[in-house]
């Protein structure tokens, strides 16, 4: 496994679709469907970086390292692959329910706890196996930036910035440094596409990472061309 980097979000959300009743149940169905997430090799740090997301790739590059469950939340893992995919789905869904009934979108407490109290049931029911992995959910709340951190055994916590995975240590110790609540988006993306080439030495390669931010004043997660992260790369090692 190689070491990844992620950035939690900083932004409120906006409007929700509303989406009529009749349509409602069919648009729940369809998620499950639509939005299947897979992930590849898992090493993640996060942190509260204004709105960047930078997230290193497996070896396979064929999945999805940072899954988005809402506009304005997201999720990543460190573990086994199918059981990240099971818990973002579930997530995905859950706020999709919450924003079908209330047309406002779900906190991300409401969402960690419910990946959390699976994962728990499942630690104590027979014929159950724990869920082997471990999820990192940021999101933006009414009041402000969320990051959360669940194991397997469903208990959760609360961070300012966190990794996980392989070279855990050495990440975190970076991000201490260089953490500052101020920084911009291309302050983050530069500051974390930095520690990727520090981490990985002469494994790192551009085409193994995927960037994404969400702006305070679009709301909307946008993610990076291939073109945009060659360009982050370029500036970090100036």
């Amino acid at each position: 496994m190689h070491p990844h980097l992620i950035v939690k979000l900083h932004a409120r959300y906006g409007q929700t679709d509303i989406l009529p009743v009749n349509d409602a149940a069919q648009a729940l169905a369809d998620i499950a469907h639509t939005r299947t997430l897979r992930f590849d090799d898992l090493r993640h740090a996060v942190a509260r970086l204004g709105c960047t997301v930078t997230v290193e790739r497996g070896d396979a590059g064929t999945g999805t390292v940072s899954a988005m469950i809402d506009d304005h939340m997201l999720a990543t893992a460190a573990g086994i692959i199918s059981d990240a995919r099971v818990l973002v789905e579930r997530a995905q869904l859950k706020a999709q329910q919450h924003k079908v009934s209330y047309d406002t979108p779900i906190d991300t407490l409401s969402v960690v706890k419910d990946i959390c109290a699976l994962k728990q049931m499942c630690t104590q029911s027979g014929g159950l196996r724990p869920f082997g992995v471990s999820l990192l959910v940021g999101g933006i709340d009414i009041d402000g930036p969320r990051l959360f951190e669940t194991d397997p055994t469903g208990i959760y916590f609360e961070y300012k910035a966190v990794a996980i995975g392989e070279f855990e240590t050495e990440v975190s110790d970076k991000l201490q440094k260089s953490y500052k609540p101020d920084m911009s988006v291309d302050e983050g993306l530069k500051t974390l596409s930095k520690m990727m080439v520090e981490v990985l030495d002469k494994n790192f390669d551009a085409t193994r990472l995927d960037c994404a931010y969400i702006k305070t004043n679009e709301k909307r997660f946008v993610k990076l061309t291939r073109d945009e992260v060659e360009k982050v790369v370029k500036a970090s090692k100036r």
